[in-house]
């Protein structure tokens, strides 16, 4: 048991150690500039959040929280005795940049003793490669070009997977 405790903690390091990559963006954070006004942005990210499983927690013209449950990586990293369960926070700004533009800056974090008096929050955001990913797929969207994640894209489970259909695979169906 103490064997497995420890291949466990090596390869949640290196799985971290994997993930700190800073982002080249203005705010070194998740940063996107969207040909779109702030209204259909808005909506644009609340349908990815509800979409992808997310819980939005509150929402004003500028801001928006949502969260999700954490993965078991960071469950067993910044759990505490109290609440083994972590959440991942993410607070999307959307800045009105310029006439129909709008910049999106997230704020990436994982929650420990979500909502309680002893939440702990760790800032993610310098290293949140898939939440960039996130928003450029948001700017596709938006902005009407096509992209593997489309919904006009047949995916196997109901879009979960988000990986094409072979015509092979659509035959086996």
């Amino acid at each position: 048991m103490k064997k497995l405790q420890i291949v466990s903690v090596l390869l949640l390091t290196m799985a971290v150690g994997c993930a700190t990559t800073q982002l080249q963006t203005p705010s070194g954070k998740p940063d996107i500039q969207i040909n779109a006004p702030e209204s259909i942005v808005s909506k644009a990210i609340l349908d990815r959040i509800v979409s992808k499983g997310g819980i939005v927690r509150s929402q004003s013209e500028n801001i928006i929280v949502a969260e999700y449950k954490a993965t078991v990586a960071a469950n067993l990293l910044f759990g505490s005795r109290f609440n083994p369960d972590t959440i991942e926070r993410y607070t999307f700004n959307l800045i009105d940049a310029e006439e129909n533009r709008t910049r999106v800056v997230i704020t990436v974090e994982i929650v420990s003793n979500p909502h309680s008096a002893y939440e702990k929050v760790q800032d993610f955001s310098k290293a949140a490669a898939p939440a960039q990913q996130m928003l450029l797929e948001i700017k596709n969207k938006v902005e009407g070009k096509n992209t593997p994640n489309d919904a006009n894209t047949e995916t196997r489970n109901a879009g979960i997977d988000n990986t094409p259909i072979t015509e092979n695979q659509k035959q086996s169906l």
